[in-house]
């Protein structure tokens, strides 16, 4: 029998619903931590935006061994734009102008369904980015880029603005390797299913990918890009936890992902719910990527939740939700849990809101041994750990440059890698390399003892020890003199 409307004197509750959604999404997107790339990408876009030119060599190290291939160019300088205009607050602003854009848009995506599954999917989506959104770096552009991507591919409309969509996406982030994959495999899938219906070669769906690479030409290294990338892009990298797969990483981390990929495999399971396997090939795409990289899985979340959107709309459609309040004192009862939600939200956000917050992560840099060095205005060559590096970079820079930061192959060949992780391991190659360039300053975590013991022995001396790292010094150089004050911006970005 269906369900007759509700009578227009009595409130509706689809905004209980929609409220609680907006509070739990609140906090995760609004609250923000650096990462260990930060520094450095707010320091290479506020010199782009100084210099209004893309630079080949790097001025920023001392052991760069290729050419720079600025990959994340066009989102540093968003990323020092806005900082130009409102400092940290205008950094907080575009990630969170990308965020709900994407939000929008997956929203409005699912506006079909019902109210519930909407706010369901929408939720498990959260879960699954929300490790993403609490940073501020070039892969949230991806991350809204996917979403488009997905989107236009599902309606079918408006198909000319992919290759468009690459040509900026090309120069915001390398995840537009991901996007390749997801429109090839549509595109093939696609064309097939045309030729065996009508047996007429679907030229505009086959050279709709011919046409995308061509758009990434549009970037200030032409295919140079694509040869950099054909060299270093791998599914893997040591010591770099985001390159990992999926199933290595805690269960809070793969979980959402599990519950995707099996909402999304019942769905293809049943001939009511299956997706168009254009569709079906995109999940794969997805799925597999994800699996075998977590930096990847953060991508799957919108992607699944688009496709299995659409798919239940012929079990769950909006018509059926027909929930209204028996009284009017009844509605004003879902204030109650709206209003402990807001509290909750405001405790837990009221520490950090306007602020980018570190956390204890063993990437985060010692402040006090920074500060030892910039008042004692240090200069010359500094060795230090990747993960460092940019901070380096940003309170140190043009006095000091660095031998080693998270651009990696960007900037280094592997050989460089590899001496620098003897330098750090306290290897006979890195001993080698220290002896023979002789660098003016080394810092260092504090637990790499052999690395110190060796130090000390080859002409260096300790000046500054914390618990956290030590600073090496060359005997032939002025003494750098421990910070009375060691608090260096606290616990809070820059």
């Amino acid at each position: 029998m269906p369900l007759t409307a509700a009578p227009s004197h009595r409130p509706r509750m689809e905004w209980v619903v929609t409220a609680l959604l907006a509070l739990f999404l609140v906090t995760p997107i609004l609250a923000t931590k650096a990462e260990a790339d930060l520094w450095g990408h707010l320091r290479f876009g506020l010199d782009l935006l100084r210099s209004r030119h893309v630079p080949l060599a790097d001025p920023y190290s001392f052991t760069q061994d290729r050419p720079w291939i600025n990959h994340e160019w066009l989102s540093e300088l968003a990323m020092g734009i806005a900082y130009t205009l409102a400092g940290v607050k205008g950094l907080i602003a575009l990630k969170v102008g990308i965020i709900i854009t994407g939000l929008l848009i997956v929203w409005r995506a699912l506006g079909p369904l019902h109210p519930l599954v909407r706010a369901g999917l929408t939720a498990l989506m959260a879960w699954s980015s929300s490790a993403l959104w609490q940073t501020v770096r070039p892969q949230l552009w991806t991350w809204l880029f996917l979403i488009i991507l997905v989107r236009v591919l599902q309606t079918r409309r408006r198909m000319w603005i992919i290759p468009p969509l690459f040509a900026v996406w090309v120069n915001l982030h390398g995840g537009w390797i991901v996007g390749a994959g997801i429109l090839t495999a549509w595109c093939a899938v696609d064309a097939t299913e045309q030729f065996r219906r009508s047996r007429v070669i679907p030229w505009p769906t086959l050279l709709l990918p011919v046409a995308t690479a061509a758009a990434t030409i549009v970037n200030p290294y032409g295919v140079e890009l694509w040869t950099f990338l054909a060299t270093t892009v791998r599914t893997t990298r040591p010591d770099i936890v985001e390159w990992d797969p999926l199933w290595t990483t805690p269960i809070a981390i793969w979980l959402p992902y599990v519950v995707l990929l099996a909402s999304a495999i019942a769905i293809t399971a049943m001939p009511r719910t299956r997706p168009t396997w254009p569709m079906v090939a995109l999940l794969c795409v997805l799925a597999y990527g994800g699996g075998r990289v977590l930096r990847i899985a953060f991508l799957l979340g919108p992607g699944f939740v688009l496709v299995i959107g659409a798919a239940l709309r012929a079990m769950w459609p909006r018509e059926r939700w027909n929930w209204v309040a028996p009284s009017r004192a009844a509605a004003a009862l879902a204030f109650i849990p709206i209003a402990a939600a807001s509290f909750a939200v405001i405790v837990t956000l009221k520490p950090h809101l306007g602020k980018i917050t570190l956390d204890d992560s063993y990437w985060v840099p010692d402040a006090a041994a920074m500060k030892a060095l910039r008042e004692s205005h240090a200069s010359g060559r500094l060795v230090t750990a990747y993960n460092w590096g940019q901070y380096a970079i940003w309170y140190l820079w043009p006095d000091l440059r660095v031998s080693y930061d998270g651009r990696r192959e960007t900037v280094y060949s592997a050989a460089t890698m590899q001496v620098h992780g003897a330098i750090y391991r306290g290897e006979p190659a890195g001993d080698e390399w220290l002896a023979s360039v002789r660098p003016e300053y080394v810092w260092l975590p504090t637990e790499r003892e052999t690395r110190r013991r060796w130090l000390v022995q080859h002409g260096y001396r300790i000046d500054v020890e914390t618990a956290r790292s030590f600073i090496a010094v060359r005997n032939d150089l002025a003494t750098v003199h421990a910070s009375a004050n060691a608090a260096m911006g606290g616990n809070v970005f820059p």
